[in-house]
């Protein structure tokens, strides 16, 4: 890699230049401004992870992950939508939420403000916390690691038993699965059954600790048997709690935390496995993306054009057209939040049932009502993630444009030096398998997830994690002192 920087950054330089050249002919020239505007920040990104990567180690470099989601997020998709063949003039209106084409200038205009702001934060050095480092393995050992990873199995089985029999296990049938209602009120507001969701997630958890037995512990395929069988099981209900919640985003949860563990636990990771799991990743989410469309629309649509939609139009990634839809609005009403969508995680646990006038926890829900002026419906969901840079400007304009993503740089990049030194100290193994994971997750969620979604989403994840690794690491302890005793 090192040998081949330059050569590789004068390809990808000449073929951006050739592309360009290309669009002027195409398109014209003011729509290839456009282009230009949306390859620039992925640019950045690519050119820093040029100049940063080491070894495999720096497969966690931060601007990866940024930059996956600004690839498909802003830059494939100002692509897709200045294609003339790409899309008629209705399915492009709905993808641009009733939008002009030329009014995605000021939205890539912050997004490229917000990818340096980034870029320049990753040189502030700040401590944040420090990670407990023992030399007692103790929790290592396989019996401990099997209670806690058996727990987090049954605990999963559970949950989804009682989350399908919440939504009508007589409805989970081919037509009306991944409605989205069944989770949501009258009002459109999340019900009781996000408490049971939460139940459900444990078998996310489980995967991730099979995933790790298997990459600690190098065990006979006969010990093996039940933990294989385990983790499969666990996968299993993970893919369909993602399909039931109608959430794409669980999917690549999965996918890209599995990839964490395999570089954490410096091991190769097989190309195949990972093209397998991207592409059955792709093919779920185009049928969900098929099913939600039905549910909308009264049809639905080609199973291959809602896979490439599931790609191309995702408005959980660094979306372009709904940066663009909440910047412009608030620009042009001048109504800004102040911080507001930044503190509604504080009262995200209080049921419904005891408060039934609960503002909207979600900034998807605020924008939503607020910008597209759109009323509650159970098929919506959670309304619209803005993604970092929206909620950014539409907290604090154009400082918090600058400021916060600064913030996030620097942050991640602790995050990434101090997971990089463990491993390369060879302490890794030497820390709670719990708090591996945490590390990853709150590392995942401030890298890939935050730029497309929200910062209380971000939280409530990150805090919903905690509660559950403390879970199974309290029960996992239990265990032994029982044992002992």
């Amino acid at each position: 890699m090192k040998n081949n920087r330059g050569f590789i950054f004068i390809f990808f330089s000449v073929s951006v230049i050739t592309y360009l050249v290309y669009s002027i002919f195409e398109i014209g020239y003011e729509f290839t401004v456009l282009r230009f505007l949306a390859i620039l920040p992925f640019f950045y990104l690519f050119v820093s992870v040029l100049q940063n990567f080491k070894s495999r180690i720096d497969l966690l470099l931060p601007e990866i992950y940024l930059g996956l989601s600004i690839l498909v997020g802003t830059t494939l998709r100002t692509i897709w939508l200045t294609s003339v063949d790409s899309l008629n003039y209705t399915k492009q209106q709905s993808v641009l939420l009733g939008q002009d084409l030329t009014d995605l200038y000021f939205p890539l205009f912050i997004i490229n403000i917000a990818v340096v702001s980034f870029l320049f934060g990753k040189k502030i050095k700040l401590n944040y916390f420090k990670v407990k480092v023992t030399n007692n393995i103790l929790i290592f050992k396989k019996r401990n690691f099997k209670i806690m990873f058996m727990f987090a199995c049954f605990v999963s089985v559970i949950g989804m038993f009682f989350l399908l029999k919440s939504v009508g296990v007589t409805e989970i049938i081919a037509e009306n699965i991944s409605g989205k209602r069944r989770v949501f009120d009258e009002s459109g507001q999340r019900n009781s059954f996000a408490w049971i969701r939460v139940f459900g997630k444990f078998s996310k958890f489980a995967f991730y600790l099979g995933v790790l037995y298997f990459l600690i512990f190098k065990s006979r395929n006969s010990q093996n048997k039940m933990i294989r069988f385990l983790t499969i099981l666990s996968l299993l209900i993970t893919v369909v709690y993602s399909v039931i919640n109608s959430s794409r985003t669980v999917l690549i949860d999965i996918v890209i935390i599995s990839i964490f563990c395999f570089i954490v636990a410096e091991k190769k990771i097989p190309k195949k496995l990972v093209v397998v799991m991207f592409a059955l990743s792709i093919l779920i989410s185009g049928f969900i993306i098929s099913n939600r469309s039905s549910k909308e629309t009264g049809f639905s649509d080609n199973f291959l054009y809602s896979t490439l939609e599931a790609i191309a139009a995702n408005n959980n990634l660094f979306g372009v057209s709904k940066t663009g839809k909440i910047s412009n609005h608030v620009l042009n009403k001048s109504s800004y939040y102040f911080g507001g969508t930044y503190l509604t995680w504080i009262y995200a646990p209080i049921p419904r049932t005891l408060w039934k006038d609960k503002p909207p926890v979600t900034p998807g829900l605020i924008v939503r009502k607020d910008i597209l002026g759109k009323h509650s419906d159970n098929n919506l969901g959670g309304g619209m993630p803005p993604g970092l840079a929206a909620e950014s400007f539409m907290n604090f304009g154009f400082i918090g444009i600058i400021l916060i993503p600064l913030f996030l740089g620097s942050f991640v990049n602790f995050l990434f030096k101090k997971i990089k030194k463990l491993i390369l100290l060879n302490k890794i193994r030497s820390v709670n398998p719990s708090t591996i994971l945490l590390l990853l997750i709150l590392y995942y969620e401030f890298t890939f997830k935050i730029v497309g979604g929200s910062l209380t989403e971000s939280i409530i994840s990150v805090l919903e994690a905690v509660i559950i690794l403390k879970l199974l690491s309290y029960f996992k302890l239990y265990q032994i002192w029982k044992m002992k005793a």
